[in-house]
């Protein structure tokens, strides 16, 4: 139950915007990801935002490729260059390990803080790294997030980020998908206050949705800051789209509007 310890107050007045990177891969040394040197992609990225005022940047997952603690410093060190006074959320993808994130991403602008509060609206961030490559929630932190969300008034609006895909996306990626994803879809459909859930993993940039019993909201994908994959091809491919990030405009009384951008 510790994962949502820590609370994130924001300062600013609404309308409250958020970016999404996500699956960055980098390597040390500028190593190639697919063939993609994924530092100067994502400094390609990182230059486009920093043009532009935000309450928050997430980065949901697949920050590393190597594993190694110089593709973290990267990070550490682009963020601190270019997003230096904007607050910085990150969560474990499949590539990535709880401690390395906290050893190597835990100074500002980085956050420690899995929920963060502006205004009316929160955004809380899962853990969806499993054993595997596909994505679990495991049941501790089912009822963590239940526990958050109990706790959150009902007349307040709620985004939530998480790495996996919890939707099917009819593509070779579905092999890593979130097991228990529906599980997930069915705990947040019940309380109403949520009004989307982003992931990244997949490399698409998508708008799906989500339909439960409770309540209803939408499922986006964001995707790569390096290389995109191919819809609905169930070999592994690629598509030339170059890096992008998923940009969000938070309103009050729970509408948004979210949008791709692409960096050609």
């Amino acid at each position: 139950m510790q994962w949502f310890r820590q609370v994130f107050q924001g300062q600013s007045s609404p309308p409250f915007r958020v970016a999404q990177i996500s699956d960055c891969h980098l390597l040390k040394d500028h190593g190639l990801y697919q063939g993609i040197d994924s530092t100067e992609s994502l400094i390609a990225v990182l230059e486009t935002l920093a043009k532009s005022q935000w309450d928050l940047v997430v980065v949901s997952g697949d920050i590393s490729q190597d594993h190694t603690p110089e593709s973290y410093q990267v990070l550490a060190q682009l963020m601190a260059q270019y997003l230096p006074d904007t607050p910085i959320a990150r969560l474990p993808g499949n590539h990535d390990e709880l401690e390395s994130l906290s050893a190597w991403l835990s100074d500002a602008p980085f956050c420690t803080s899995n929920h963060f509060c502006f205004g009316d609206w929160h955004i809380l961030q899962l853990n969806s790294k499993g054993p595997t490559p596909a994505g679990l929630i495991v049941d501790e932190h089912f009822k963590a997030i239940h526990h958050c969300l109990e706790q959150i008034a009902p007349e307040h609006h709620i985004g939530v980020f998480v790495h996996h895909h919890p939707l099917a996306m009819q593509a070779y990626i579905d092999k890593h998908i979130l097991t228990n994803g529906q599980a997930l879809l069915a705990c947040l459909a019940r309380h109403p206050g949520v009004k989307f859930l982003a992931h990244g993993h997949v490399h698409q940039a998508q708008q799906l949705g989500y339909f439960g019993s409770g309540g209803e909201f939408a499922v986006l994908a964001a995707p790569s800051t390096s290389m995109q994959f191919a819809r609905h091809s169930m070999v592994r491919a690629n598509e030339d789209l170059g890096p992008g990030f998923r940009q969000f405009e938070l309103q009050p009384q729970g509408q948004f509007d979210s949008s791709v951008v692409w960096i050609r």
